[in-house]
């Protein structure tokens, strides 16, 4: 009798474990309508305005995210999804950036702190080294121009036989501020072109005392200086630095600058990603980052991969190299 008890209660609880395992626990159903319209809400964005996308097969790509997210509840357990379908578009430039819990410190440092660039005079050479900076503050933006346009000034007045522009380590963010301030030497109305994935082209322009952007007749400002006439370093040789770490709007600085008749680029190939992107706010305040644009020069050459320079060289011998050209130029 003792035994069968025990057999019986034994029994009893594998049924209880086996009905346990079987039944759903918290977020073990299948998507939940919040989830699945907020991933169809950043996947129609994604499809309808990636620049990469002719190698992909979307209906394949959602059939894929969406097996990653069959559990999901909320936005946030639909956000490995969303980067799989970003990273599918391999073009290594799109993001997802989840919402910061309220309260949370931005993590970056003061935006009006320091000057994203340093300026130097060696001898008969104005060196200007740009660093990366991401803002929409308007108003530091021109605070940018206008002292990197006088840092040209001062190059007039020390006569200095030409100008280096070390974009090696600018590895991103806005090119703004600083187009701003180095359009006054630029002698060209286009300084960066813009080409959907329809064939839709944007200009960035010289217009007035700045830069603007331009779209058939529509222009914007983008940003101003202060003061505004053509400095005598236009006059003089420029030299631009390059290497892998010269990405994004390192590569978009470069590109104004290519081309121009006494300037030469020296250097590593940079890294390869010359695309306009676009931001996109999902209902939770996450944000996709996404390439929609490609870059195109004043000769109209697109460019969506690494940009080679004029004058191969290590990047470590670049500023020799282009000292040298000044030298006999």
């Amino acid at each position: 009798m003792k035994q069968s008890l025990t057999h019986f209660i034994v029994l009893a609880l594998s049924l209880v474990m086996a009905v346990s395992a079987a039944r759903p626990g918290p977020g073990a159903g299948p998507p939940s309508r919040e989830a699945s319209a907020y991933f169809e809400q950043a996947f129609a964005f994604i499809q309808n305005n990636a620049y990469f996308h002719k190698h992909l097969d979307f209906a394949k790509v959602k059939q894929q995210a969406l097996a990653k997210m069959q559990h999901a509840q909320s936005a946030a357990d639909t956000h490995d999804a969303i980067r799989f379908v970003l990273e599918q578009l391999d073009d290594r430039h799109s993001f997802l950036q989840p919402a910061r819990p309220a309260g949370a410190p931005s993590g970056s440092i003061s935006a009006r702190s320091v000057m994203p660039f340093e300026v130097s005079v060696e001898g008969n050479y104005g060196i200007i080294k740009l660093k990366s900076y991401n803002s929409t503050d308007a108003a530091n933006a021109h605070r940018i121009a206008d002292s990197l346009y006088n840092c040209l000034l001062d190059f007039d007045k020390k006569h200095t036989k030409g100008t280096i522009i070390d974009l090696r380590e600018m590895e991103g963010g806005t090119y703004i501020p600083f187009v701003t301030g180095l359009a006054p030497m630029i002698d060209a109305e286009q300084l960066i072109g813009f080409v959907d994935r329809k064939g839709k082209k944007g200009r960035t322009v010289r217009y007035q005392n700045g830069i603007y952007y331009q779209q058939g007749r529509k222009k914007a400002r983008l940003g101003y200086l202060t003061r505004y006439e053509r400095p005598n370093a236009a006059d003089r040789p420029i030299a631009v630095l390059t290497g892998q770490y010269t990405a994004s709007s390192g590569e978009m600085i470069l590109l104004s600058l290519k081309g121009l008749p006494r300037t030469r680029t020296f250097g590593a190939p940079t890294y390869g990603v010359p695309t306009g992107k676009a931001n996109f706010f999902l209902p939770d305040s996450s944000m996709i980052s996404l390439t929609n644009t490609a870059c195109f020069d004043r000769q109209k050459q697109i460019h969506s991969g690494a940009i080679q320079p004029d004058v191969p060289c290590a990047e470590k011998d670049a500023m020799r190299e282009a000292k040298n050209w000044i030298d006999h130029f």
